[in-house]
C-alpha cells in the first residue's frame, strides 16, 4: 500500500471520527432528542474553528494535531430572514 493511500485512509478515518463526535455534541445540545434536532436545528448555526498544530516530522512519519472548537448559536434575525427569502 502506498504512503499516499495510507495517508488518505488516515484522513478519512479522522474525518469520520470528527463527524461522529460532532453528531454526539449536537444531539447532547438538544437534550438527546433526535426529534428536537429535527424540529429546532434550522434555528441554529454551527461554527467551527480548526487550529492546526504541527508536531514531529521525520523521514518515515509525521505527527499532525489539530484543535477543533465548535460553537452552536442561535441564528441572528438577519440570518433567519435570509433563510425565508
Amino acid at each position: 500500500m502506498s504512503d499516499e493511500l495510507k495517508l488518505e485512509i488516515l484522513a478519512e478515518a479522522s474525518q469520520n471520527h470528527i463527524a461522529a463526535e460532532m453528531d454526539a455534541q449536537i444531539l447532547a445540545f438538544f437534550g438527546g432528542s433526535v426529534d428536537a434536532v429535527k424540529r429546532y436545528a434550522h434555528l441554529y448555526v454551527i461554527e467551527t474553528e480548526m487550529t492546526p498544530i504541527m508536531g514531529d516530522i521525520s523521514d518515515l512519519s509525521f505527527t499532525y494535531t489539530t484543535e477543533l472548537h465548535t460553537r452552536i448559536r442561535l441564528k441572528t434575525k438577519e440570518e433567519l430572514e435570509a433563510d425565508n427569502e
